[in-house]
């Protein structure tokens, strides 16, 4: 990812940062209307306002970005919590195109291809290294543990 692109998503991602509960919903919504299947595992996760603890984790991924290991743990918590979720592939596809649809009507005019551009990089970043990361035993076990900790 280019030093652009990080100043793009970091930019855009701070007027959001302030305001992570109406994101939230935003995003609930949108998701909602993409993949409604899971409405229901969803409003259970909104009620439990893990739905928030989702932008939370981008908040730190964003904060800690050019690095996403500073995030690490985190995200591997995330993952850990929704793994046995079933939730698919097509929903992660999903959760991506509604997190940028939320981005571009919380932005309003400030939205342009150049940061949704800058965003599905950092996205595309971000899951080639958390794939890679999970194919390692070390995260493998360290997500079993942080299942066990939420169980």
């Amino acid at each position: 990812m280019t030093e652009k692109q990080v100043l793009l998503v970091k930019h855009s991602w701070s007027y959001m940062a302030g305001q992570l509960d109406d994101v939230s919903n935003t995003f609930f919504k949108k998701i909602i209307l993409l993949a409604p299947e899971l409405k229901p595992l969803l409003k259970r996760y909104q009620h439990e306002k893990k739905l928030s603890g989702i932008m939370t984790t981008v908040n730190h991924l964003v904060a800690s970005l050019p690095e996403f290991k500073k995030a690490e743990k985190e995200v591997l918590t995330l993952l850990a919590e929704y793994s046995d979720s079933g939730i698919s592939k097509s929903n992660y596809d999903a959760a991506l195109i509604a997190f940028l649809m939320t981005m571009e009507k919380k932005l309003g005019g400030k939205w342009n291809i150049e940061i949704r551009d800058s965003w599905i990089y950092i996205f595309v970043s971000i899951h080639q290294y958390f794939i890679r990361k999970l194919e390692t035993p070390s995260a493998l076990l360290a997500i079993t543990k942080t299942r066990e900790t939420i169980l």
